[in-house]
């Protein structure tokens, strides 16, 4: 399709719209009379009511329902597209569903990068519903995207980590942690990350360097389904090493989640104990780091034959088991209002913490799930020198709304490292289990620099950010909390 900006166009209309003063224009054509104190002129009530029209659902302007300019559905709205995306890539993966009026990639309307995201108008409604349902989770540049219908032709809002706003002079943040980027520096899943951590080489255009080295995060449904479980965690690892991470971190049970009088036997299955050798297979035909909780048997001189470990597994990219961690503190709660899990009924409580493992991402400390609430031992780890923390984890619903986010960004400030947690999200099948998902990435700083969409219908995803160790490294020195320890007055964890 003809090259066009009339969106590009609509795109800065609307973000002047969004940050110009909110006034409205005179019902009389004309400009309103000054407001006085007059308690003789109760019309002037009525005169004020007029000139304020309403203004949809929120203060940034969106139509609200009935109002003059709703989708009228055929307008597609697509998110989490690589920044190389081209108009011609999309027109191949939506023609096949319906005649195409438009399709546009979208433009920052001042730097003229592209913004991630593209509108796709079909003929009809028909085709839309259709392209909704058959295009999400299609990858496109290794890339999976998602489909919905867009709320109006015209994109309000700003690109998540650059403003889009009208110029303004010298007043950028400074670079580092809390700098650019919407409030704490949060960025979804959708944001690429290719034009902003990559840099040209001036002696050739084609050769690109990465300043940073690239991490992803997983978000799935585990189901009783063994086969079913390691044919997407495979899928992902693929993802992930097309995508240019370097290491790819899968959630808690990644293996199976069943009915808790299954467990036993499921770990002691055939299925169960090829899983992780299957996995190794996967990650050196990769090329990329795995790390992956499990379900693992103990010995059988335990005697223990109804329970189990739930250990996380870090496999390098040659297919070796690096290191594995038999997670510490199990979820046993009986919270009033009807939440009651008593995880030591299956599984059997580690007694080690890990030692911290060196990866090309950098120093690794794993943990699992439930672990998050007790900070001793992420302290424990930071003081082995541990860079990054994992949090592979399958959170209830209401704990995690309650505390997952706060949990992840206070151990990432406790420790000034990374903290990468996986997640579990939806409900799975045979159980009575739904997990809370929200997969992140979180920076030293405590900052959310990459999350998983939590979109309905739940699909497996990825989210990815660079890990930066010259920058921690900084904050660790600018801020020096480890020196400054009274370990004089408390003990030395």
């Amino acid at each position: 399709m003809a090259d066009n900006d009339d969106w590009n166009d609509a795109a800065r209309d609307a973000a002047r719209d969004d940050y110009a003063p909110r006034r409205s224009a005179s019902p009389r054509g004309a400009t309103p009379p000054r407001r006085e104190r007059s308690p003789a002129r109760n019309d002037d009530r009525e005169f004020r009511r007029e000139r304020s029209p309403p203004r949809g659902d929120s203060f940034r302007g969106r139509p609200a329902p009935g109002s003059d300019n709703p989708n009228p559905g055929n307008n597609l709205h697509i998110s989490g597209l690589s920044l190389k995306t081209t108009e011609q890539d999309l027109e191949d993966v939506f023609a096949k569903y319906g005649k195409l009026n438009k399709v546009q990639v979208m433009y920052d309307p001042h730097t003229r990068e592209p913004r991630g995201f593209a509108f796709v108008t079909f003929d009809n409604n028909t085709d839309a519903e259709a392209a909704v349902e058959g295009a999400n989770g299609v990858e496109i540049l290794g890339r999976s995207i998602t489909v919905a219908k867009a709320r109006r032709g015209r994109a309000r809002t700003p690109t998540p980590g650059r403003y889009c706003g009208p110029p303004k002079k010298d007043d950028l943040p400074p670079r580092g942690y809390g700098g650019y980027g919407p409030p704490g520096g949060y960025a979804v899943c959708q944001v690429e990350w290719e034009e902003k951590h990559l840099v040209r080489d001036s002696a050739s255009a084609e050769h690109i360097t990465f300043r940073m080295v690239l991490a992803a995060v997983a978000q799935l449904t585990s189901t009783g389904v063994i086969a079913d479980n390691l044919a997407i965690a495979s899928g992902l690892v693929k993802r992930a090493a097309a995508s240019g991470a370097k290491a790819l971190f899968l959630p808690e049970a990644t293996d199976f989640i069943a009915p808790s009088p299954s467990v036993g036997a499921l770990t002691r299955s055939a299925q169960a104990r090829s899983f992780v050798p299957d996995l190794c297979k996967e990650a050196k035909q990769s090329n990329i780091w795995v790390s992956v909780g499990v379900h693992e048997a103990p010995a059988e001189e335990s005697g223990d034959k109804e329970r189990c470990y739930n250990t996380q597994v870090l496999i390098d990219n040659e297919g070796k088991v690096r290191e594995s961690y038999r997670k510490l503190h199990l979820f046993d709660v009986d919270i009033k209002g009807g939440l009651t899990i008593l995880e030591s009924n299956t599984t059997i409580p580690g007694k080690a913490i890990p030692r911290v493992h060196p990866s090309p991402i950098g120093a690794l400390g794993l943990q699992t799930c439930y672990d998050i609430r007790f900070p001793e031992p992420s302290l424990s780890l930071r003081r082995q020198g541990a860079q990054i923390l994992t949090f592979p984890s399958a959170f209830t619903v209401r704990t995690g709304a309650a505390h997952w986010e706060v949990l992840l960004r206070a151990r990432a400030l406790d420790t000034q490292s990374y903290v990468l947690a996986a997640a579990q999200v939806g409900a799975h099948e045979g159980t009575k289990r739904v997990s809370y998902g929200h997969a992140m990435i979180v920076d030293p700083w405590g900052s959310i620099v990459a999350q998983c969409s939590d979109m309905q219908p739940y699909k497996p995803t990825l989210c990815f950010a660079n890990i930066d160790l010259d920058a921690l490294t900084s904050m660790r020195t600018e801020m020096p909390l480890w020196n400054q320890r009274r370990t004089d007055v408390y003990p030395e964890l």
